[in-house]
């Protein structure tokens, strides 16, 4: 059926697609306006009847909101992949039309835009959905006010259940009950005319002096600074905030850390909660130049366990999500970066309502987290341990030589000005004068013409899979590169393209990240990846590729001070064995258990001969198979993944071959299989995995998948508790060792943790000490931590825990030493 033809569609390009009308009731009081229909909204010609219908259905009969109306910023359907975004914005344009005339005849008390694209057509608003959600605004046009929140169909896209929110609370993810918290303004706006746009901030208040009338069990802080690094010379602080009872809190405006707050700050009885560490901890040790005592809560690692899935965690996101105050930022009145110039009352209503929602977060999400037992434990044994050390991390910092650091630039300059001419020579001469204007190698076009589609160029064949979605036209990414056959320009081009990124990634922005004490201070996060493995910003040291040809140049830049020595222990074959041990694979545990290497195991399995004709090229070739199948890839993922990782060709028969002899019984992991099923019949029946210790990773999206997704889901699902246990195991190491040397007279104040990624940890000692700091920390991270396993989580690890130590004067000359 087409669309009826009138005077808003003649310049449509959308005049001969169907078209589907609004629906609902005329006089109501609140109209929701969505994107555009789908494919069971054609059919039936009605808005929101599939499946984001379904679930805005049910959240708006959960709040007994039924009267209201509903319309699409479009009436025809919209499909962004294959359509211009010049023609989209045309079709809007025509059907803002229509949106007006419903409205204004309507004369809502409400207008709920679902998405960013209503927002951008009620409203005009380009802002993206982070800064609008959640949000009233007022429409002159409409003579209402507007609401934003999110559109069905991304709450599905993120795990959201079509039946929600008849789900019990505790199971409720940070979206799920910011969506509550969401429909519930919109109920309370439309049905008891509140509109709680603004948080209540009588009882914040500016004091002179911190009085506590007795010693508080638990208090939030919050520091507000003039936002410079606490270690610039120019770093000031600006006023301080606490709050003991949900609902109050106290500011004072100084720029030092009053008495009263020092002394209830270093009393280790005393819990502390904050928003983000280390942050506080830094501006105190900064300031008094002691350091806080005693448990710290971080609310963002809080919730960060009870939703790993979530897109950003930030105070403000955990606040919309667990307490009832909404968009604490808006007190900042658009000073939140320029503070030092806000009001007094700005500053103070600021600083409170961070520490007010810091408190209440805390006290939504430790009950959450109490809950479970077994993340309750991990949360009390590893969570905050683990965090401890981290943030020693960021305070002992990483000595950058600067005069490296230029040597390391210039010759970067060098060998890309080498690799480009050696690229530029390979290429036809048409090629270097049709784009003689551009003769950038960043250029994807110019690539293109080289390698696929030029006729004086290498007309390579390109793989299917690495055509563009829109266009079709061949990617040139490293990913596809890596599946063509090998020739000289791909080569030079390569090195190119390696060097270009360290250089513009690492080198170049190296030096912002370097303060007056000659050291970066990374921050190292427990709540930035769905894992829970570590993540490191300012700089991202953990994106430095281990097997790259260039990150020397990075790595030497990275040194140890005069006198002191860098040393680093990592878990060897760490996966590897936590696999065998899980799954309860015999051949793993028995060659672990005996000594044997598991690369040389796995050439000696899938090249079926001893493991003592074993060569050197086999072992390094079972290095791609190990990892590949170890988590049970395809074949033919294999085959993929062996070129672009490893940079291994090996025919789909050969991986076949592999891979059948990798799981083969007697000799293969046959155990593993089964693991895998169990796996995944856990996940389907619990929609979640547990780590050994106790850590979640849930599955959202398999509410909501499609079968062409499945697998890897179940191959995320397999990974989870072998790469969180690796991770977990090389933390606990870590805070085992600095306890420990915390109480050796000989060692304390001569040791340092620096680093720590994946399951390696990097320290600083002097040089005498060195081999004895190592020693400990082999100790700490291969026998203590399998004692405080068995103490703290009644769990027996059962195989052989070994770590590779390595010593140097800097990152890139560190050397592997014998125990």
């Amino acid at each position: 059926m087409k669309k009826t033809k009138n005077r808003y569609c003649n310049d449509c390009p959308y005049k001969d697609k169907v078209e589907v009308p609004y629906s609902g009731d005329k006089n109501a009081k609140v109209v929701f306006v969505g994107e555009s229909p789908g494919e069971d909204e054609i059919k039936q010609r009605k808005p929101f009847v599939g499946k984001s219908g379904m679930l805005l259905r049910n959240i708006l009969s959960y709040f007994d909101i039924d009267n209201f109306f509903i319309a699409n910023s479009c009436r025809c359907m919209i499909n962004k992949d294959n359509e211009s975004l010049k023609d989209i914005n045309k079709a809007l344009s025509c059907c803002r039309n229509y949106l007006k005339i419903a409205i204004s005849k309507i004369k809502p008390k409400l207008i709920v835009c679902l998405g960013a694209i209503a927002l951008k057509q009620v409203l005009g608003f380009k802002q993206t959905m982070q800064k609008s959600r959640g949000r009233f605004f007022k429409s002159d046009e409409f003579g209402c006010d507007v609401f934003v929140t999110y559109h069905p169909s991304y709450l599905l896209r993120n795990g959201v259940s079509v039946e929600f929110p008849n789900v019990p609370n505790l199971s409720m993810s940070m979206i799920e009950n910011i969506i509550l918290e969401d429909f519930k303004m919109i109920s309370d706006y439309v049905n008891e005319d509140i509109k709680p746009d603004k948080i209540d901030i009588q009882n914040y208040i500016e004091v002179k002096e911190f009085k506590f009338d007795t010693k508080p069990k638990v208090i939030s802080f919050d520091f507000e600074t003039n936002g410079v690094s606490y270690f610039a010379d120019d770093f000031k602080l600006l006023s301080v905030a606490v709050a003991i009872e949900e609902g109050k809190a106290q500011t004072i405006i100084t720029d030092t850390i009053p008495d009263s707050l020092r002394e209830i700050l270093e009393d280790p009885t005393v819990a502390k909660v904050v928003a983000s560490r280390p942050f506080e901890e830094m501006v105190y040790k900064r300031l008094t130049g002691s350091h806080i005592k005693g448990t710290i809560h971080d609310v963002l690692v809080m919730a960060h366990l009870i939703d790993e899935n979530y897109k950003t965690y930030s105070l403000e996101e955990v606040a919309n999500a667990f307490t009832n105050l909404n968009n604490i930022k808006d007190l900042s009145e658009g000073m939140r970066t320029n503070l030092q110039n806000a009001s007094r009352e700005t500053l103070v209503a600021y600083n409170c309502v961070d520490a007010d929602a810091t408190l209440r977060a805390f006290n939504t999400l430790i009950r959450k987290i109490a809950s479970d037992s077994d993340l309750a434990r991990y949360y009390k044994y590893f969570i905050i341990p683990a965090m401890n050390v981290l943030s020693q991390m960021h305070e002992a910092g990483f000595k950058i030589d600067l005069d490296v650091l230029q040597q390391s630039i210039d010759e970067a300059n060098r060998l890309l000005k080498e690799f480009k001419d050696k690229c530029l020579s390979l290429v036809h001469p048409e090629i270097i004068k049709k784009h003689k204007d551009k003769l950038s190698l960043t250029r994807a076009e110019l690539i293109r013409d080289v390698l696929f589609t030029h006729p004086k160029g290498y007309k390579l064949k390109p793989d299917k899979q690495y055509l563009t979605a829109k266009t079709k036209v061949p990617q040139v990414s490293e990913k596809h590169l890596r599946q063509l056959p090998k020739n000289e320009f791909i080569d030079a081009y390569f090195n190119w393209c390696k060097l270009h990124k360290v250089k513009n990634t690492y080198l170049d922005t190296l030096k912002e990240f370097v303060y007056p004490d000659g050291r970066v201070h990374p921050q190292i996060f427990l709540n930035r990846t769905v894992t829970g493995r570590t993540a490191i910003i300012k700089p991202a040291l953990h994106q430095i590729p281990q097997r790259h040809p260039f990150a020397y140049l990075v790595k030497r830049c990275f040194v140890a001070d005069e006198g002191w020595l860098l040393g680093a222990r990592d878990l060897s074959q760490s996966e590897f064995r936590i696999m065998g041990w899980i799954a309860g694979d015999k051949n793993i545990l028995e060659a672990v258990n005996s000594g044997v290497d598991l690369h040389s195991k796995t050439a000696s399995v899938v090249n079926n001969v001893p493991i003592d004709k074993v060569t050197k090229e086999m072992r390094q070739k079972a290095k791609s198979i190990s990892f590949g199948f170890l988590y049970g890839m395809s074949a033919e993922g294999f085959q993929r993944y062996a070129k672009e990782k490893y940079e291994v060709d090996f025919t789909l028969d050969e991986c076949r071959k592999f891979r059948e002899m990798f799981f083969s019984r007697p000799n293969g992991y046959y155990a593993l299989p089964a693991f895998y099923a169990n796996v995944e019949n856990i996940v389907l029946n619990n929609g979640y995995i547990k780590s050994p210790l106790g850590r979640i990773r849930r599955f959202p999206e398999l509410k909501n998948m499609k079968k062409s997704e499945y697998s890897k889901v179940m191959r995320q699902a397999v990974n989870f508790p072998i790469s969180s246990f690796s991770t977990d195991l090389g933390l606990i190491g870590s805070f085992l060792f600095m306890q420990e040397v915390e109480k050796n007279t000989r060692l304390k104040g001569n040791v340092k943790c620096i680093l720590f990624i994946h399951d390696s940890l990097m320290i600083t000692a002097k040089e005498e000490i060195m081999s004895e700091a190592l020693e400990l920390l082999g100790q700490c991270m291969c026998i203590k931590s399998k004692e405080y396993i068995r103490e703290k989580f009644g769990i027996k690890v059962g195989y052989k825990i070994e770590s590779d130590k390595k010593v140097g004067k800097s990152w890139a000359s560190l050397e592997e030493v014998k125990d």
